[in-house]
């Protein structure tokens, strides 16, 4: 992995140097089990070839919110929202051209790309709710979870996709496939001797997504 980090990095240095045109753009995609938006840079270095780094935010979204064990007097709800996850994406964008009028293009393209989760650590609160048998009242508070800490987390990601560019602006959308596991963070968490693990959905092989953005080339 760090061999294959170190070729982007050279590549992505002499895609700079050579060229045609700076890349901007943002968009989104979803999946089963949440969304992400993002932002990209890339480097047109001519009508077939871009090097792109897109810097992605995600936010994952169970079914539910309400864990805990009936069996004792209280219960414990964490927020099933996260919006800390940071995805950084070097890419390679390979297009074809398969339509060309005036200012205009329509293109297909592959992008093989590699996902950096840099942050890891896992931290968030734990609300706890007591109930005073014979149910007189209860009390409300909250504590910290925390999960374990990893330097990154890398995955690889393929997206497949067609473009339409009128002159500086292009509109763009597909599908995306990846070997990310959405949960990464949440599974080594232990909240009362409960790992979250057991309650959050099976990690898959793959992770199915749909995007859509924007692009402007400057």
């Amino acid at each position: 992995m760090k061999t294959k980090i170190i070729v982007l990095s050279l590549f992505f240095f002499s895609a700079i140097a050579s060229s045609q045109e700076t890349v901007f753009g943002f968009g989104g995609c979803v999946n089963k089990l949440g969304y992400q938006m993002g932002v990209e840079m890339g480097c047109k270095i001519n009508c077939f070839f871009t090097a792109s780094l897109a810097c992605r935010f995600q936010t994952i979204v169970t079914d539910g919110g309400h864990y805990g064990d009936s069996n004792k007097n209280y219960e414990w709800r964490i927020d099933d929202i996260d919006v800390n996850n940071i995805l950084l994406i070097p890419s390679v964008r390979f297009s074809l051209p398969i339509l060309k009028k005036n200012n205009t293009v329509w293109s297909l393209y592959i992008e093989p790309g590699i996902m950096i989760q840099p942050f890891t650590y896992e931290a968030f609160d734990v609300t706890y709710q007591a109930i005073q048998k014979p149910y007189k009242g209860q009390t409300v508070w909250t504590d910290r979870a925390k999960g374990d800490f990893k330097l990154a987390r890398f995955y690889w990601q393929n997206k497949f996709a067609i473009q339409f560019r009128s002159k500086d602006v292009a509109l763009f959308g597909g599908y995306e496939l990846s070997n990310q596991d959405v949960y990464s963070k949440r599974r080594s968490v232990i909240v009362d001797g409960v790992s979250l693990n057991n309650y959050l959905p099976t990690r898959t092989k793959l992770c199915n997504s749909i995007f859509i953005g924007l692009r402007g080339y400057f």
